[in-house]
């Protein structure tokens, strides 16, 4: 059966999957191109379109014509294109973050252990020579039998 521009929206609004799969036919490649222009990742982009085709689906939303439905779609792929880019930068931003946190921690760890060391050694350099030389052979793991 041949449907009219306005009566697939009709349809659509009334929950016919038919017209669902006509309209994602003829325009899933058309919004997967449209949608590259602001994300580069094959995969991202198709995940992108489907959703926006799923949130058309599961809306209930009346459309004016078919021409305000198509505007629609296009609105959408490019509100959700822009979303994926802004958590996506966030994302970097905090994975970056945190790497440069964790270097900036074993860095602080490396500095904190050598200043224990070089206070230890101070300190045993400060005992008396016997004690100093029991406390050495202990830190070389010889027993006081």
């Amino acid at each position: 059966m041949v449907y009219s521009e306005s009566e697939i929206v009709h349809a659509l609004e009334a929950g016919n999957e038919i017209c669902l799969n006509m309209l994602f036919d003829n325009y899933y490649r058309a919004l997967c191109v449209y949608a590259f222009r602001f994300v580069s990742d094959a995969d991202d982009v198709e995940d992108i379109v489907q959703e926006v085709f799923i949130t058309v689906w599961e809306s209930k939303k009346v459309y004016n014509s078919y021409q305000g439905f198509k505007a629609y779609l296009y609105d959408l792929v490019q509100n959700r294109c822009l979303n994926y880019l802004k958590h996506k930068t966030v994302e970097e931003k905090y994975v970056s973050y945190v790497k440069v946190t964790e270097e900036e921690v074993e860095r602080e760890y490396d500095l904190m252990q050598e200043e224990i060391y070089r206070e230890l050694y101070l300190a045993v350099r400060e005992l008396p020579e016997k004690c100093r030389g029991v406390f050495e052979l202990h830190l070389e793991g010889k027993k006081n039998d």
